[in-house]
C-alpha cells in the first residue's frame, strides 16, 4: 500500500466509525495536504443531526499505519512537533491513529482505530518533555471503545475539556498547594459527560484523561491544575435487591470500577468480577473475619449455594457448587458460637466489630471469658487475687470496662458485667474525711471516651438525674460533660457523634438547673460552645451572649468565653490575660479553648 492509499483508507475507517454513532458527525480530508488536520468532528446534543442541535465541533487528525498486528489495547505513535503546537494553539485535538491491513483474501482491509483526547493541558505536558530543536514526540494512544454512546461520550469530554482549558493554553498553572497558601483555592472540581446509558459516563471518566480543576476565589472560571489522574476507581452503592428465592438478604450493593474491571461486593463475604475480554461472571464466596459481617452474610452464602442462584434485581445469577468449598466456618458449632460473640458485643454496648483474624490467644479467651459472663453469668476463674472493681480488658483492638464482683469465696473468680451496668460497685469521690457518692460515669476521662468500646452513652443522663439534685451533683456532671467535649475534638466517626449528642444533653440538662444550685452562665457558655461545634449561632443565641456580659457580676473567665463564641478573639484574649496565671492554664486545658482561632471543630 503506497502513503496515499493508507490515509485514505484511515480517513474513511474514522469517518464510518463517526457517522455510525448517533451523536457526531464527520467533516474530514482524505488527500493530507491540509496542515496538521484533517478536518473536524460535530457534537450533538441529541440524535437528530441538525444545526440547532449542535453542541461543538473539535478538530481532528488521522494517521494510517500498515501493520496485520493490531493486537496490542494501547500503542506510542510519533507526532510532529510543530504539528503539536499548531494543537496547542487551536485549543486542543482528538488524534486518530488507524492500524490497517489487507484481508486473506484481498477483498477489504482489517482495520483497529486508537485514539488520544489531547486538551491543552496535555499538550503542554508533552512539549515540556521536548527538547530544543526537537522535531518529532512519542504519543500513547487508547483502542478506540467499540460502543458507539460511549466514544461519542469520549469525543464530548474532550471537547468540554478544550473549552475550559483554552483560555489557558501556554500558561504556567497553579499547584494546589500553590493557590491554598494564597488562600485562593475554594475547592476542587472534575468534569464528567456521557451520552446513553449512565454507565457510559462513568466509563469514559475511566477510559479518558481525567483533569482536576480549582474553584478559585473571585472566579467563575474553573482554574485546570497541572497533570492528569493516571488511575481512578470509582465505587458506589447501587440500591438493588439481592434475594434467593422472593427472600431478601440485602438491599443493596457496592459496585466498584476500573479502568478494565467491573466488581460487585454483596456484603462483605461476596465478590462478583466481571472483565471486559471476558463477559463471563466470576462469584468468590469467602467468609469474612470480621464477626459482625460473618454473621450477618453467612445465611446468605448458605441459602445462595443450597438453591445454586441467587438474583441481584431481576438478574439471575448461577452458581456452580462445585468450585464453592463451605469450610468448616459454616458448622452448626461455629455459627452459634459467633452468633454469641455477637450477642456479647450488644449487650455490652460496644457497636465495633472484631476481626477474628488479628486477635492472639490472650484476645481469644477474653473474648470467650467475656462472652460467658455477659450472656449466662458464668463467673470467671483463674484470674488474679485482688483485683479492683474497675478493670479494662483487651480483646485485639477494642477495650471494654468491665465490672468485677467476687464470686462467693473464691477470692480469684470473679463476675463480669459492662462497668456501668454493676450496681455493686460504689463509687465516691472527695477526701477521707468526706465522700460524696457519684454517678460510675465519672470514671471515664477523656482518653478513655476514645479507646473504651463499650461505653452506654445512653445511661449517663439518667444516671445523674437519679440523684437529688443539687451544686454538686451538677458540678460533677459539668466536668463529666466537658471531658467529653475535650475527647470529641479529638475523636472520629460514630464515636464523635455519640459524644457531641451525649454532652449537648448533658448540657441542656444543666441549662435547666435552677440557678439557685448552678450557675446559669456557665451552662449558657458550654451549650452554645458545643453548638458552635455544629453551626453558626443564631442571632437569638448571639443576643443571649450579649445580655450576659452587659452584666457587671459577669466574670472575667465568663467573658472570655463569650467572646470567643462571638469571634472576638482579641478581646477574649483580653480577658484570659486579666486572669491569674494558675486560672488561665486552667482555662485552656477546657475544651473551649478548642475554639481558639476561629476553628469551629466540626
Amino acid at each position: 500500500m503506497d502513503k496515499t492509499d493508507i490515509e485514505q483508507t484511515a480517513v474513511s475507517t474514522v469517518q464510518r466509525r463517526v457517522n455510525l454513532t448517533k451523536y457526531l458527525s464527520s467533516y474530514l480530508s482524505d488527500n493530507d495536504k491540509t496542515p496538521s488536520w484533517a478536518g473536524f468532528i460535530y457534537i450533538y446534543n441529541t440524535e437528530h443531526k441538525t444545526k440547532n442541535n449542535l453542541r461543538g465541533r473539535i478538530a481532528t487528525q488521522i494517521k494510517g499505519h500498515n501493520t496485520a498486528d493490531q493486537s496490542a489495547d494501547e500503542i506510542s505513535f510519533s507526532v510532529n512537533v510543530a504539528d503539536l503546537r499548531n494543537y496547542l494553539n487551536d485549543g486542543g485535538i482528538f488524534y486518530f491513529v488507524v492500524y490497517l491491513a489487507e484481508n486473506e483474501d484481498g477483498t477489504d482491509y482489517n482495520t483497529k482505530v486508537y485514539y488520544a483526547d489531547l486538551p491543552p493541558i496535555d499538550i503542554m505536558d508533552i512539549l515540556s518533555a521536548c527538547k530544543t530543536n526537537q522535531k518529532d514526540k512519542t504519543i500513547k494512544l487508547k483502542s478506540l471503545p467499540l460502543d458507539r454512546d460511549l466514544f461519542s461520550s469520549c469525543v464530548l469530554n474532550c471537547y468540554k475539556n478544550c473549552k475550559r482549558q483554552e483560555s489557558f493554553a501556554g500558561k504556567e498553572l497553579p499547584s494546589i498547594e500553590e493557590l491554598d497558601k494564597r488562600g485562593a483555592l475554594e475547592g476542587l472540581q472534575m468534569f464528567i459527560s456521557g451520552y446513553g446509558k449512565d454507565h457510559h459516563s462513568i466509563s469514559s471518566l475511566l477510559k479518558t484523561n481525567r483533569y482536576i480543576y480549582a474553584k478559585v476565589k473571585g472566579s467563575p472560571i474553573p482554574q485546570p491544575l497541572s497533570g492528569t489522574i493516571s488511575h481512578i476507581v470509582l465505587s458506589r452503592e447501587i440500591p438493588q435487591p439481592v434475594t434467593v428465592d422472593g427472600e431478601l438478604f440485602y438491599t443493596s450493593y457496592i459496585e466498584v470500577r476500573t479502568s478494565d474491571s467491573i466488581t460487585y461486593h454483596i456484603g462483605n463475604s461476596v465478590t462478583m468480577s466481571f472483565s471486559e475480554s471476558d463477559t463471563k461472571c466470576n462469584i468468590r464466596f469467602h467468609l469474612s473475619n470480621c464477626l459482625r459481617q460473618r454473621v450477618k452474610d453467612r445465611p446468605f452464602i448458605i441459602r445462595a449455594v443450597e438453591r445454586k442462584h441467587f438474583l441481584i434485581g431481576s438478574t439471575l445469577y448461577a452458581i456452580d457448587e462445585t468450585r464453592v468449598s463451605l469450610e468448616n466456618a459454616y458448622s452448626p458449632e461455629i455459627q452459634k458460637q459467633d452468633l454469641d460473640f455477637v450477642k456479647m458485643l450488644d449487650l455490652q454496648g460496644c457497636h465495633d466489630d472484631i476481626d477474628l483474624s488479628s486477635l492472639n490467644q490472650a484476645s481469644i479467651a477474653n473474648l470467650m471469658r467475656l462472652t460467658a459472663a455477659t450472656l449466662r453469668d458464668e463467673p470467671i476463674s483463674g484470674l488474679k487475687e485482688g483485683l479492683p472493681p474497675i478493670a479494662v480488658l483487651n480483646i485485639g483492638k477494642l477495650r471494654f470496662a468491665v465490672g468485677l464482683t467476687i464470686d462467693g469465696d473464691d477470692t480469684k473468680a470473679y463476675h463480669l458485667t459492662n462497668a456501668i451496668d454493676n450496681n455493686n460497685i460504689q463509687f465516691a469521690i472527695g477526701d477521707d474525711t468526706k465522700k460524696m457518692p457519684v454517678p460510675l460515669c465519672y470514671i471515664y476521662k477523656p482518653e478513655d471516651y476514645l479507646n473504651i468500646c463499650n461505653i452506654k452513652f445512653e445511661k449517663f443522663l439518667p444516671s445523674f438525674q437519679d440523684y437529688i439534685s443539687n451544686e454538686y451533683i451538677y458540678g460533677v456532671a459539668n466536668e463529666v460533660m466537658l471531658r467529653m467535649l475535650s475527647a470529641h475534638d479529638l475523636a472520629t466517626g460514630t464515636r464523635k457523634e455519640e459524644l457531641y449528642d451525649t454532652a449537648l444533653e448533658l448540657s441542656k440538662w444543666l441549662k435547666a438547673a435552677p440557678e439557685q444550685e448552678w450557675d446559669y452562665s456557665i451552662s449558657l457558655i458550654n451549650y452554645l460552645q458545643i453548638i458552635k461545634r455544629k453551626r453558626k449561632l443564631t442571632d437569638a443565641e448571639e443576643n443571649e451572649i450579649y445580655e450576659l456580659l452587659s452584666k457587671h457580676e459577669t466574670r472575667d473567665e465568663i467573658k472570655f468565653g463569650a467572646h470567643l463564641l462571638l469571634g472576638d478573639e482579641k478581646q477574649a484574649i483580653f480577658y484570659l490575660n486579666r486572669l491569674s496565671p494558675q486560672a488561665q492554664e486552667e482555662i485552656k486545658s477546657y475544651p473551649i479553648y478548642n475554639l481558639i482561632h476561629g476553628s469551629n471543630l466540626t
